[in-house]
């Protein structure tokens, strides 16, 4: 608890600890978690977090360059904000199910429907997206671009997709459904 600031608005800010392995209790310091401020992970060397219930947004940049990051769970988050996991590395998938093992790596989002954009940009350990309640990806774009192991996306309620979505994603050949209104 001494390692995180909370704001005012319930959100977690300024992390300063060194823990590999990371699970939020839904409550801090009497605050409700509800989200996660801009740049509170960027940098650290955070390999697993899961997010409690409350937990509803990623603030921007929450988790860029968090290069061993091979696990989160975050059963409540809809929302990502910009740059939210760019370049972490160690991911290997994005999906909507919680892992059967422990041992299995990749971010968990089972009720994320929105994105900004560059969310998992230069992920390039990513492999797979399955997101059935993901349908608005950001204006911006670029949500996966430079996910050069990227090859199987199953977004079935997408209703667009911005320019440069997957860009340099050069392993992207194997299965790709959007919805058919895009």
């Amino acid at each position: 608890e001494d390692c995180f600031d909370v704001s005012s608005r319930g959100y977690l800010e300024n992390y300063t600890g060194n823990y590999t392995h990371l699970t939020i209790p839904s409550t801090l310091k009497g605050k409700v978690i509800y989200g996660l401020e801009p740049s509170v992970f960027k940098h650290t060397n955070i390999e697993s977090i899961t997010l409690p219930d409350t937990c509803t947004t990623i603030g921007g940049y929450a988790f860029q360059y968090c290069k061993n990051l091979k696990y989160i769970y975050a059963p409540n988050v809809t929302k990502l904000y910009i740059s939210a996991f760019n370049e972490c590395v160690s991911l290997t998938s994005v999906c909507d199910q919680h892992p059967s093992s422990s041992t299995d790596s990749g971010a968990y989002l089972p009720q994320l429907t929105e994105t900004i954009g560059f969310s998992f940009s230069g992920c390039t350990q990513l492999k797979s997206v399955s997101s059935s309640k993901l349908t608005t990806l950001g204006d911006i774009g670029y949500d996966f671009q430079a996910c050069a192991n990227l090859t199987q996306v199953y977004l079935p309620s997408i209703t667009s997709i911005p320019e440069g979505t997957f860009k340099l994603c050069e392993s992207l050949t194997g299965t790709f459904y959007v919805s058919p209104l895009v």
